[in-house]
């Protein structure tokens, strides 16, 4: 990746020390995390969305390839409503043109506040329109003209299947010297992962190359083993789905939740071992386990948690 310089933002990464605790590190990762809701689950759940999430968690909204972006903005609305801070995705290759992104947004701010939204090039063969990439959204200027200045975009820790190595490098160059440019706070969401390997060697590798981007970490929620299994073949997830597949084979019953105890705690050694590492925070893909995400997520950032096992599993205390 060619070397660039970009603003580190206060409050989302470094501040860990290796004299901080395992336990204190995992609060840290998990403080300001974040999850993801579909319009239909957003809908589902109206109000109630406030029984397991605190005030002001942002909460993204997914837009699934060859789906209307109306039930985006009704979300978002429902969500700024009920005091959470909806950030919808915005996906580049879906945009038809200049005009329709100008559309969105006004009434993304306009109905919904939204203050924050992820692009993401979006899982189209083709672009719909005018837009190909993230970086060519970016680049249009509305973001800025909208005051709209929190945008995360996706990251790919484990490669991804339609995209060759160095364009992700040089794509991750180019969004680094948009947020020098813009001034804008721009951080990096990954893929959903269950191996915490992948994703430190890559941020390692990626911050020696002139990162200099937040990394917020997605991982799955408490959702069971076949129904991960289902969604990580679905988004081409890479080789850590082998460590979802031994989880697999070490339950009695398939519906069992998934533990997120090795990604949580290898994420947080990291950060222990590295001050300056990019790792900022959690983003969880709750995949049909809402209720129990958000109460493992909540448990994390509050500390109310062990880590037994001779420090390799996390059980949520009461």
């Amino acid at each position: 990746m060619r070397q660039v310089v970009a603003p580190v933002y206060a409050g989302d990464i470094g501040g860990q020390s290796a004299t901080t605790s395992l336990h204190d590190e995992v609060r840290r990762l998990a403080r300001n995390w974040s999850l993801e809701l579909t319009p239909r689950e957003t809908e589902k759940l109206g109000t109630t969305v406030r029984e397991y999430v605190p005030a002001g968690t942002r909460v993204y909204i997914t837009w699934l390839a060859g789906s209307e972006f109306e039930p985006s903005v009704a979300a978002a609305a429902k969500l700024r409503e009920a005091g959470l801070d909806p950030v919808p995705h915005l996906a580049a290759r879906a945009i038809r043109d200049r005009s329709t992104l100008v559309d969105m947004l006004v009434r993304l701010r306009g109905e919904a506040d939204v203050k924050q939204v992820l692009v993401i090039g979006g899982a189209l063969p083709e672009p719909k329109g005018s837009f190909g990439a993230s970086i060519e959204v970016l680049n249009s200027g509305l973001f800025e003209h909208h005051g709209i200045r929190r945008l995360g975009v996706a990251a790919h820790p484990e490669g991804c299947p339609d995209i060759a190595p160095a364009a992700l490098e040089e794509a991750l160059a180019q969004k680094n010297e948009y947020a020098a440019r813009s001034g804008s706070e721009l951080e990096l969401t990954t893929q959903f992962c269950f191996d915490p390997t992948p994703i430190t060697q890559w941020e390692r590798r990626t911050r020696a190359a002139g990162n200099r981007l937040p990394v917020v970490v997605g991982l799955a929620g408490l959702a069971g083993v076949t129904t991960l299994i289902k969604h990580a073949r679905n988004c081409g997830v890479g080789n850590s789905i082998g460590v979802l597949l031994k989880q697999a084979g070490k339950v009695l019953r398939l519906a069992t939740a998934v533990d997120p105890s090795d990604l949580v705690l290898g994420l947080a050694r990291a950060r222990q071992a590295q001050a300056d590492s990019a790792i900022a925070r959690l983003h969880f893909f709750p995949f049909g386990a809402f209720e129990a995400t958000a109460q493992y997520a909540q448990a994390l950032d509050q500390g109310r948690f062990e880590i037994v096992d001779a420090g390799r599993r996390i059980v949520v205390t009461r």
